[in-house]
């Protein structure tokens, strides 16, 4: 074989090498993030913040959804709530989103919310409960726990959000 084809043969084994490397490594039974979501850089942070808020919430991000979850194996979205309440304030919250607004909170103005404060929606067909809790950080972002995402921070203007949105509330003891 002359030395130009065993070259070429011998760079296209590890082209096809390298590629099936990074194909391989790249799956996971972990639900891959995306970078972008798992930094809360993107959030403005103005004045002073908690870092422990925002160290608690970076290790979160990621974490699937699992209904009746409150664990880093899987989480829903009060439970989130619960364990974030938990570990930075030092709080315990009722475990679901109409109870946490219902006897844990009281209600604020939207253009009110401070960093820790939650935000609650009406997303059911039938529009009557609070089904859905999420934590304020700033610039208008909130983390929460979905069904398709799982622990993610989202931006309250994204339609969605917007349209479901119930009130804010701030956490009273």
């Amino acid at each position: 074989m002359p030395m130009k084809n065993r070259l070429t043969s011998n760079l296209l084994f590890l082209v096809v090498l390298l590629l099936t490397a990074s194909v391989v490594t790249s799956c996971s039974s972990k639900r891959a993030v995306p970078k972008d979501d798992r930094s809360v850089i993107m959030v403005e942070r103005n004045g002073d913040v908690n870092k422990k808020l925002y160290k608690t919430v970076e290790d979160w991000l990621g974490t699937p959804y699992k209904y009746g979850g409150q664990s880093k194996d899987g989480v829903d979205c009060s439970g989130l709530v619960v364990e974030i309440y938990r570990t930075v304030y030092g709080k315990k919250l009722y475990r679901s989103s109409y109870e946490i607004y219902d006897k844990n909170c009281k209600a604020i103005k939207k253009k009110d919310l401070k960093e820790g404060d939650l935000v609650f929606f009406i997303t059911s067909k039938n529009g009557k409960r609070i089904n859905h809790v999420g934590l304020y950080l700033n610039d208008n972002k909130f983390v929460h726990s979905t069904t398709r995402k799982g622990v993610i921070i989202t931006d309250l203007s994204e339609p969605y959000y917007e349209r479901y949105f119930y009130k804010a509330g701030r956490v009273i003891f």
